[in-house]
């Protein structure tokens, strides 16, 4: 296997070994909670390792497989969107006026979180043109 795969696992697991870490010491559930976006990370590129190594030899019999990253893909989506916009980043918890679906304490001005919330939430939908490619080149995923 390539080395940029082994690569590609390693911030995932380390921050997940730090949240298992966090909840041994704390006992806080949402340490644990955490992990989960980790691992379905990890998931995801495990799913991603298997579509780039065995693509081109997909056939009409594999749609389960495909579909499955597919559903995989838009689990994690949204796990990692959920946590990073309404756990990590405190977007839907207030309506003041001015910071409108921000927390309460802000160290950016309000632009920048808005602005976050959006780039945040394209790349995290980014394993999407891949699938589109692969559809339109040909490869064993043509819909017809």
């Amino acid at each position: 296997m390539n080395l940029q795969f082994f690569i590609a696992f390693l911030p995932f697991w380390f921050r997940l070994m730090q949240c298992f870490r966090r909840y041994y010491e704390t006992k806080l559930v949402a340490n644990l909670k955490n992990a989960g976006k980790y691992f379905t990370s990890m998931c995801v590129q495990g799913g991603a390792i298997f579509f780039t190594l065995y693509a081109t030899q997909l056939n009409d019999m594999n749609y389960g497989i495909f579909f499955s990253f597919i559903a995989l893909n838009i689990f994690s989506t949204i796990y990692s969107l959920y946590w990073d916009l309404y756990m990590d980043w405190g977007f839907f918890r207030t309506s003041e006026p001015g910071k409108r679906y921000l927390r309460k304490k802000l160290l950016y001005p309000v632009r920048f979180y808005y602005f976050a919330a959006i780039t945040n939430t394209l790349m995290r939908l980014m394993w999407i043109l891949p699938i589109f490619k692969a559809w339109y080149r040909g490869t064993g995923f043509e819909i017809s």
